[in-house]
């Protein structure tokens, strides 16, 4: 991602920043059980940096774009693979509009047919046996969360609790794990994603606004092929938006700091108020109680059949001296008093982002957070039929038998090759 937004022309810090953003934010990180999301998000770059050097007339690099998205659809999970190629779609849109060179409208649907043409050992097998996976088409509403509670999050990663402290407000009727809607990127990058201006960051501000509301009211995934999504994962074009918009907004502060100063002060006043609610509840967590008990769905952990000491206990444990809690509202001061301490504000959002990857339970084993189905152990108990090489029983998009394989691996190279010793 430094690499891309260098070419862009962006300096060293703002670059640098984004790039962070992009490898640190919580939606990779909270999903580190699973190697897909770090897989895609090394792929996404690549492809910007070959097509913004195809866009600049070097020719050759029309021919890496459809051997690159090949190998991205073939490398991981089909479902996050083609929210990359989604992601450089609406990118490469946006930067033909901008250059208004519909000449190469041809060549790039070219590079489509091309990369579906070398992706199909795996894209044919996923579309024909679509229909026979283990999900059947979702509720979703119930798989999404509210707008509101998506926007707060981006402020804290813990603000709606963190399973891994024994506390966790449970933000969608479907009852989904944690990472579903983690997206924070650290409350610099978000100060200065917010403070950025021009044409070109209105244009991505408004498609970091739709995808939030998209994942929150999910109207586009009622489409044929889409309803087997999670509404939650659209978060991952907010992500680059912001890591864009970051190196956007980092640029045009180290000319003109004011609004920055201004977007810190009041994302700050904001933050000061929440802490203030939960200094509140933290005195008196009578009223949480009382809610916990009249809505029972309303939070995840700890479990219902707790008694209100042990709830009271987590919630402490969670939300009282949380430095993650605090930290925001250091960033903010530190934007308004410094937002030119380049190397500052690069370790403290490097901190801040790496306190909760530290602190995330990345150890915990995939059967455990995702527990087996009656069918799959049918399989697992039919001799040679399947093996379970250390991966979740929980594939959204792959069939029966083939899910099983190699987790969240695309149906090539490891997988064929288990599958057909295991048929031996």
């Amino acid at each position: 991602m430094n690499w891309f937004l260098r070419i862009r022309g962006f300096k060293l810090y703002p670059a640098a920043l984004g790039g962070l953003v992009w490898m640190g934010n919580t939606y990779v990180t909270s999903w580190l059980e699973f190697e897909h999301v770090a897989i895609a998000g090394m792929f996404l770059p690549l492809l910007l940096v070959c097509f913004e050097k195809a866009l600049s007339g070097k020719e050759a690099f029309w021919w890496s774009l459809p051997v690159l998205g090949a190998l991205s659809l073939h490398s991981g999970h089909l479902q996050i693979n083609l929210y990359t190629g989604a992601v450089f779609l609406v990118y490469a849109a946006v930067r033909l509009g901008e250059e208004g060179k519909r000449e190469h409208l041809l060549r790039f649907a070219g590079v489509g047919v091309l990369t579906l043409g070398l992706a199909a050992p795996t894209v044919l097998p996923f579309l024909e046996l679509l229909g026979e996976s283990q999900r059947a088409p979702l509720n979703l509403e119930a798989n999404a969360a509210s707008l509101w509670s998506i926007i707060l999050s981006f402020f804290s990663p813990d603000l709606f609790g963190n399973p891994t402290k024994g506390f966790l407000f449970n933000r969608s009727q479907a009852n989904l794990i944690y990472p579903e809607f983690a997206c924070f990127v650290g409350m610099i990058p978000l100060i200065f994603a917010l403070s950025a201006t021009g044409k070109q960051a209105r244009v991505w501000q408004a498609v970091a606004f739709f995808c939030v509301v998209a994942a929150a009211a999910p109207f586009g995934l009622s489409l044929p092929l889409l309803n087997r999504f999670i509404p939650g994962r659209i978060l991952y074009f907010v992500v680059f938006c912001l890591a864009y918009l970051a190196a956007m907004g980092a640029a045009q502060a180290e000319e003109n700091a004011g609004r920055a100063r201004k977007v810190a002060l009041g994302l700050g006043g904001t933050w000061l108020l929440l802490l203030g609610v939960i200094g509140y509840l933290l005195n008196n967590p009578q009223p949480l109680v009382d809610w916990w008990k009249a809505h029972p769905g309303g939070i995840k952990l700890p479990p219902l059949d707790s008694n209100p000491d042990q709830f009271v206990a987590a919630f402490r444990a969670t939300y009282a001296w949380n430095l993650q809690l605090l930290l925001p509202l250091i960033c903010c001061i530190l934007v308004y008093v410094r937002p030119r301490a380049h190397h500052v504000l690069l370790g403290v959002t490097g901190f801040e982002l790496v306190l909760f990857a530290m602190g995330f339970n990345t150890t915990v084993k995939a059967p455990t957070m995702l527990p087996s189905t009656p069918e799959i152990e049918v399989m697992e108990a039919t001799s040679n039929r399947v093996a379970s090489i250390e991966c979740a029983n929980y594939n959204t998009l792959t069939p029966y038998g083939l899910s099983l394989v190699n987790g969240y691996e695309s149906l090539v190279y490891r997988r064929y090759a288990r599958g057909w010793a295991c048929s031996l």
